[in-house]
């Protein structure tokens, strides 16, 4: 029994390890698509606009 309580830490340490890093992923890319939103060129802006506009259409459940 003690063996399962080392591999559900692992497994818990892992889970919290992994979900940091897709944070800090997620975070690194909302900054560079509000900044080529906010940057005014037509070059940058387009594409940010229409990946916000498919990411927001699509239901969470469905991503």
């Amino acid at each position: 029994m003690n063996d399962y309580y080392w591999s559900i830490l692992h497994g818990a340490v892992l889970t919290v390890g992994v979900s940091l890093a897709a944070l800090v992923v997620s975070v690194l890319l909302g900054l560079i698509g509000a900044a080529a939103k906010l940057s005014g060129r037509p070059l940058l802006v387009i594409p940010a606009t229409l990946y916000t506009t498919v990411i927001r259409g699509i239901p969470d459940l469905v991503l």
